[in-house]
């Protein structure tokens, strides 16, 4: 939560006119730890917001308006959501190259001489 928070902080900040403050939720990190959540004795987790207010939330839409608003600024957050660049393509040679793995799993399974793996035996 707390990178999420942080990277559409930044991305509304860049948009002219924008109030990040308002527009985006803000963390209070935890006083004896500075992180973004506390911990307390019975091990349940919570975190703080700063309150923005003279703001108003809904539980159910009850104006057609409004859910074309709401629809209008979820395409909004998504395309905030999106890294600027992309990832590096996975190496298709090793760990994630499926065909590899299977065919390095039934080497293993045909070398079975203890016979501990019957059920995957091929035939």
């Amino acid at each position: 939560m707390e990178r999420v928070t942080n990277h559409l902080r930044q991305k509304i900040s860049e948009i002219p006119g924008s109030n990040a403050k308002r527009e985006c939720l803000a963390l209070m990190p935890a006083r004896e730890t500075g992180k973004s959540f506390f911990t307390d004795e019975n091990g349940n987790y919570w975190r703080m917001f700063i309150f923005i207010s003279d703001h108003r939330s809904y539980e159910k839409v009850r104006h057609t308006t409004r859910l074309l608003r709401v629809e209008e600024l979820s395409a909004v957050f998504v395309d905030a959501c999106r890294p600027a660049r992309r990832a590096p393509a996975i190496d298709n040679t090793g760990l994630h190259n499926i065909v590899r793995q299977l065919e390095a799993f039934h080497r293993v399974i045909a070398k079975d001489s203890a016979g501990e793996y019957p059920r995957y035996q091929r035939g």
